[in-house]
């Protein structure tokens, strides 16, 4: 038994009778449930106190059963403790330190059995874990049975909640489950992503692309949390995440092209735009509805279903960057005038990759003459991308008026934000919530 051999070694450790130093910290839980009130709560734990880490294994059994078992102190019968009290065993039990309770639940990992204990065990970890505690996370989550495969629902909602504490915790957390993933109980899969994908940064994607193709039947269910996790992400993405997020357009399960298909309409993967349209002229009424609404997701424009119109749209887009662009750049940069104007106005009304011309337009914000500048403040926020809000509020501080109104009245569109027209205030706000 688990809770014999735990308790041998305390007790050797401590020096005590194996069944005295159960008994006492037995009838400390027992003493304090008669009691009432914060001085009786206050007892109980310094009580404790003075009996762990020695009684660790006790005070860890008591949690893990949710009462006293008969025989214990003076116990006749079970005798079941409130959450008070068992928030008193929890908080005494972190109180011992953590490699204390890393070397106790590693044991709880190995030869417990009950959902209970090894629940409670994963509550601990919450707590106090680390990047280096996801392995033990992961050990408390997998049943000591292999053959089962569905795993309670409580256990893993308490699973994906320590996890999250974790990987708040400790950045680091990150790459020590990328490097577990495969490993973990196939039971977890989905929960481990789920818990990634809550935190939307690059650090959380660029983990669960890494859990791709890594756990039969699970990929749909990280394409899935990839999409969840894209909303906040500063565009654009970097281009290895999106190439191996691509690669399963060209899968031959429909379930992982759909979901594919949604994550990188979220992620605005310009570069999957050709795959998707092509597909669009074979498909049937559901997929086409669905590639049309990624199509829509990912531009930003309302065209009509029919993969006819995106591709002329496409390829008139992808003529201007290719053909146009070059020599717009060099008029904002060195043209007259009136010829910038031109340039920038240019811009006006285009989706296909808007970061990249964003960042092109960005120049004629330096330009002297404010008819150019606020010419691409409006651009800019036609454009909407997220990388022109520090060059906009840099504008804001423009001697010219009307640079100043157009760069403030572009990054409320942006951003949907209601600030003053104040530089020190947005970024003050930007710097707080960087990508909303």
């Amino acid at each position: 038994m688990l809770l014999a051999a735990l308790c041998l070694v305390a007790s050797a450790r401590a020096g005590v009778d194996d069944d005295a130093l159960r008994n006492r910290t037995a009838q400390v839980v027992l003493d304090a449930r008669a009691s009432h009130g914060a001085t009786a709560i206050d007892t109980f734990a310094a009580s404790l106190d003075a009996l762990l880490p020695a009684a660790n294994a006790y005070a860890f059994e008591l949690l893990g059963e949710g009462g006293v078992p008969a025989g214990w102190g003076d116990a006749e019968q079970f005798v079941p403790i409130d959450a008070a009290l068992a928030a008193g065993l929890h908080d005494a039990l972190l109180r011992t330190g953590d490699d204390s309770l890393r070397t106790l639940l590693a044991r709880v990992a190995k030869s417990e059995e009950r959902v209970s204990h090894r629940t409670a065990g994963i509550d601990l970890v919450a707590e106090f874990g680390r990047g280096r505690d996801v392995d033990l996370l992961l050990d408390l989550a997998r049943p000591l049975n292999d053959t089962v495969r569905v795993l309670p629902r409580a256990l893993r909602k308490r699973f994906e909640q320590a996890l999250v504490y974790v990987l708040a915790r400790d950045a680091r957390a990150f790459a020590s489950v990328e490097s577990s993933f495969g490993g973990a109980h196939a039971g977890l899969h989905s929960t481990i992503a789920d818990a990634v994908a809550r935190f939307g940064t690059l650090q959380s994607l660029e983990t669960l692309v890494a859990m791709l193709g890594r756990s039969k039947g699970v990929d749909a269910h990280v394409l899935t949390a990839i999409a969840r996790c894209a909303p906040n992400l500063e565009r654009p993405i970097d281009s290895h995440i999106r190439n191996d997020i691509r690669s399963f357009l060209f899968h031959v399960d429909e379930e992982l092209v759909d979901e594919a298909t949604d994550a990188l309409a979220r992620l605005e993967d310009y570069d999957a735009l050709p795959t998707l349209i092509a597909r669009f002229v074979d498909a049937d009424a559901e997929h086409a509805a669905r590639i049309q609404r990624a199509l829509v997701e990912l531009t930003g424009l309302h065209l009509p279903n029919s993969p006819q119109v995106w591709s002329r749209w496409y390829e008139g887009e992808r003529a201007w960057i290719d053909e146009e662009l070059p020599d717009a750049v060099a008029a904002i940069r060195m043209g007259s005038e009136i010829e910038a104007i031109g340039a920038v106005s240019a811009f006006a009304g285009r989706r296909l990759e808007r970061h990249a011309l964003a960042s092109a337009l960005h120049e004629a914000l330096d330009r002297r003459e404010a008819s150019v500048a606020r010419m691409a403040c409006l651009a800019l926020a036609e454009l909407g991308s997220s990388s022109s809000i520090p060059p906009l509020v840099a504008a804001m501080e423009d001697p010219n008026g009307s640079v100043r109104n157009a760069a403030w009245a572009a990054l409320r569109t942006i951003t949907g934000r209601t600030l003053p027209q104040d530089a020190a205030l947005w970024r003050a706000s930007i710097s707080a919530t960087p990508h909303e």
